[in-house]
């Protein structure tokens, strides 16, 4: 996640079906697993103003648009630090270019943001 750039890069073990990327199944949170609400945050993201790939289709570079960007830098609990930074994927968001989805959403925890 990289303010500066308005970016957020995944990188997967295996190639990605950039046809198949569902961005408002992503959601930034400031923790790791449980339900939102309290103390706990989470942002789904609405959309993107774009999706990148390198060449061997592994990195992904998704373009935060400018809603959430300015929705996200003006939540001082959410992405404040990287100890408190997680994405979460739901189940179906995105596959290999195998048609292999992502994990359904009980067997996984969000993934750490570095």
């Amino acid at each position: 996640l990289d303010f500066r750039q308005g970016i957020l890069q995944l990188t997967f073990t295996e190639p990605m079906d950039g046809s198949y990327f569902i961005v408002p199944n992503f959601e930034l949170r400031n923790y790791d697993s449980g339900n939102c609400g309290g103390v706990s945050v989470c942002y789904p993201l609405t959309g993107s103003s774009g999706l990148t790939f390198d060449e061997c289709d592994t990195i992904v570079t998704l373009t935060l648009n400018s809603e959430d960007f300015n929705n996200i830098i003006s939540n001082p609990n959410l992405a404040a630090n990287i100890t408190t930074t997680y994405l979460y994927v739901y189940s179906w968001s995105v596959r290999d270019v195998n048609y292999n989805y992502n994990q359904p959403v009980e067997q996984i925890r969000a993934w750490k943001v570095i």
